[in-house]
């Protein structure tokens, strides 16, 4: 019914001819305009609906007290593997929320809802035959890709979701509402009309516009249970940090905890990134194996494909530093990554329990008193400081060219194929710091970075005190 409705809203007519079915306007159309028949809805309203959605969705519910009109979020099981991914809208009149889920998954969204839901006085219905969902592009740059860089925060606010809407509504009753997409500003607005109410009344400067997929496969942004698959993944491997659709400052959710130890302890490995191939590779490119050069395992899998632009959950260091990479399967084509809007620069981590303070230079930096009392872990710091035995320290590098992002984690070595010297903590530029074996590396000839062949260079910082020199009675920090 709800296709059959979008068609009625264009005219009756498939998408691809209904451009002829919106009025012809005197200096064309400002907006494109497409209707997402593969979107559900599932309305949830009563006093109690914001505390019960606040202990369901990754994202704080209390964005919406701020202003959002419109708010991403995924609902996790107690694994911490998602089960759904929602664009959360509030309706602009009697202020309830509508679940914007991929069609297939409403009537397993709403049972789920219903059995969280115990005694609360909450209406949880499907309402997808009764409405739809509609993207909408500037038409001037519904083409150009939208890979606008874009600001990204820690506690899932995203930064245009509260600003000027910059639509030319028209007053219509069945307007149920109008956002930015939460996500990204390259991807437009969201509307959620009625199934009786016609785009043309709400939107009169748009018609129908091109697929919305492309685009967002540029951007490397996952959608739906085809793309999202059920309780196989987490949120942060499909960038729902990156897209404003996590809160790590909220309270407890069910799938928290997990969540929030893979963020605190900075370790994804795996994430979805845009792919684009050399020529298309249609259909059948959907879950083969990407691999680089060589027979070594692969690098990832193709989650989606359209024309010559897809989405795959890559290995994030592995593919960047590839020189080339194939695609496997009944058609072979060579591929390349690159991250279309600027994924925020992940910061600088001391590895959660995984270093001793006086490998990262704590002593030195006067950041710890070998002569207080005691204290958590104190035994070892102050063993190993006694002993003199510290082999490992955080010492600066300088690249002979900047390596790029694709560097942190890389591992340095000296002549030869022995151990790793050491490994690359973070870079900027062609400078750079990592945790390295202090007597090896000064002694070495020749350092190099794995996987790029760039010369390393390192050296003692002058601010190191002399070993020999130290005084038993200096009280450091």
């Amino acid at each position: 019914m709800l296709a059959r409705s979008c068609w009625r809203h264009l005219g009756g007519r498939p998408v691809s001819s209904a451009v002829r079915s919106v009025r012809q306007l005197s200096g064309g159309p400002t907006h494109w305009m497409y209707p997402l028949t593969g979107r559900g809805l599932v309305r949830v309203r009563g006093p109690q609906a914001v505390p019960f959605l606040q202990g369901l969705v990754t994202n704080d519910m209390r964005h919406f007290e701020d202003g959002a009109r419109a708010m991403y979020a995924m609902m996790l099981n107690n694994k911490g593997r998602v089960l759904f991914d929602l664009l959360i809208h509030q309706h602009d009149d009697d202020g309830s929320f509508f679940l914007e889920v991929d069609r297939s998954m409403t009537s397993k969204l709403q049972s789920m809802l219903k059995i969280y839901r115990v005694r609360r006085a909450i209406e949880i219905d499907d309402v997808t035959e009764q409405t739809a969902v509609f993207v909408v592009q500037e038409a001037a740059g519904a083409d150009d890709g939208g890979l606008s860089a874009v600001q990204c925060t820690e506690h899932g606010a995203s930064p245009h979701a509260t600003g000027p809407l910059g639509l030319p509504l028209q007053p219509a009753q069945g307007l149920i509402s109008a956002s930015r997409d939460p996500r990204l500003a390259a991807l437009g607005w969201r509307l959620l009309l009625d199934a009786f109410t016609l785009p043309r009344d709400v939107l009169p400067t748009a018609r129908t516009g091109p697929d919305p997929r492309p685009l967002r496969y540029r951007l490397g942004v996952a959608e739906g249970a085809d793309e999202v698959p059920y309780a196989a993944c987490t949120p942060l491997e499909y960038n729902a940090d990156y897209l404003h659709g996590v809160s790590f400052h909220k309270g407890c959710y069910v799938g928290q905890e997990l969540t929030a130890r893979t963020h605190h302890t900075g370790v994804i490995r795996k994430r979805v990134m845009p792919l684009h191939f050399s020529r298309p590779p249609g259909d059948a490119a959907v879950g083969a194996a990407v691999r680089g050069a060589g027979a070594g395992r692969p690098l990832g899998r193709v989650l989606a494909v359209s024309g010559p632009d897809g989405i795959g959950l890559m290995r994030v260091a592995e593919c960047l530093a590839a020189p080339e990479l194939t695609l496997e399967g009944p058609v072979r084509t060579r591929g390349r990554f690159a991250t279309a809007w600027a994924w925020p620069r992940a910061p600088t981590r001391y590895p959660y329990a995984a270093c001793t303070p006086l490998e990262y230079n704590a002593d030195y930096l006067h950041g710890v008193s070998f002569h207080k009392g005691c204290y958590v872990g104190q035994e070892l710091t102050a063993r190993t400081h006694h002993t003199g035995v510290i082999r490992k320290r955080v010492m600066p590098l300088h690249f002979s060219r900047p390596p790029g992002d694709a560097a942190v984690g890389a591992a340095v070595r000296g002549a030869g194929a022995g151990r790793p010297l050491g490994r690359v903590l973070a870079v900027s530029g062609p400078d750079g710091i990592g945790l390295m074996r202090v007597a090896e590396c000064l002694a070495a000839p020749e350092l190099t970075l794995e996987g790029d062949g760039c010369v390393v260079t390192t050296h003692r910082p002058d601010w190191w005190p002399q070993e020999a020199a130290k005084d038993p009675q200096n009280r450091t920090g």
